[in-house]
């Protein structure tokens, strides 16, 4: 959403809760089994993140 966002002009800030994964340090808690849908995909390619994510 916030790629499409800053492409149509607006001022798009992102921000993120947990640490950097790749810092080594790990989050408490439970974890999740995350999928993408075939909608989800599509969106991936139209942005052009599909190859950098999957």
């Amino acid at each position: 959403m916030a790629i499409y966002l800053g492409r149509a002009g607006y001022a798009v800030e992102v921000y993120e809760k947990r640490d950097d994964p790749r810092s080594g340090a790990r989050a408490a808690g439970r974890s999740i089994n995350l999928a993408i849908s075939t909608r989800g995909i599509a969106s991936l390619r139209e942005v052009g993140l599909d190859t950098e994510v999957l």
